[in-house]
Formats: C-alpha cells, sequence, structure tokens
C-alpha cells in the first residue's frame, strides 16, 4: 500500500479509476462530477490538497480538501480500513477545527470513520 500526496487533483485520473469502479454501489461521484470539479479547482491547487492511495496499479482510497473545511473521499468498500487513515491525512492537512464530509447513502463502509474522527456527516446524494 502506497499514499501519494498532490497540490490539487492533479491525480484525477486515479480518482477516477476508483469512482468509475465502484459507482453507484459504493459512491455517488463519477469521473465525469470529478473532471469538473478538478477544473474548477485549477487556480487553488495549492490550497486543495489530495492524497490517493493505491496497492499495485489500483487505486483503493483518495481523499481531496476541496476547502479547508470540506473532505471529498472514496475509499472502496474491499479496503474499508482505510477511511481513518485518510480522514487523519485530511486533519493534518488543514487547520480546520472539524471537516465537512458528505457521502452517499450507500457508502456505510465510511460512516464509523466518520463518527470515530469527529468529522461532520452529511448524507445524501
Amino acid at each position: 500500500m502506497r499514499r501519494e500526496e498532490y497540490a490539487g487533483p492533479v491525480a484525477l485520473r486515479a480518482m477516477q479509476s476508483l469512482a468509475s469502479r465502484v459507482f453507484p454501489q459504493a459512491g455517488w461521484r463519477h469521473s465525469g462530477d470529478l473532471a469538473w470539479a478538478a477544473a474548477s479547482a485549477v487556480s487553488a491547487a495549492d490550497a486543495t490538497p489530495t492524497a490517493v492511495w493505491s496497492t499495485g496499479d489500483t487505486t483503493v482510497a483518495w481523499g481531496w480538501l476541496e476547502s479547508p473545511e470540506e473532505l471529498t473521499i472514496q475509499v472502496d468498500p474491499a479496503y474499508s480500513d482505510l477511511a481513518g487513515e485518510v480522514l487523519a491525512w485530511a486533519q493534518r492537512a488543514t487547520d480546520a477545527a472539524r471537516l465537512s464530509v458528505t457521502i452517499g447513502a450507500h457508502e456505510t463502509h465510511l460512516t464509523s470513520a466518520l463518527v470515530i474522527s469527529g468529522a461532520s456527516e452529511a448524507v445524501g446524494m
């Protein structure tokens, strides 16, 4: 397992590969949404860090701080234990007292990590 960190969503292809693989059963993000959001964030790349976790050539989790208080996260359900690590990375990468995280109704594998981290969770999508 390796983690790579970036300024902004420059690991877009890796993020899209996970989104495409688990959509819609385990997530609400899809590759088109990610491309649109990444294009919108180009001018603020230094303020929007991203980390991607992979095993071999397969992306299994990623976190993207779209703002200092807002984390977009996706974790392959087969690697749900990484959710806590992604949240811990995000909390270290920002000065925000509390993160806001939106998860899809099918992403129940993220719920316990969000509760433990103290992140503000919004379920929807």
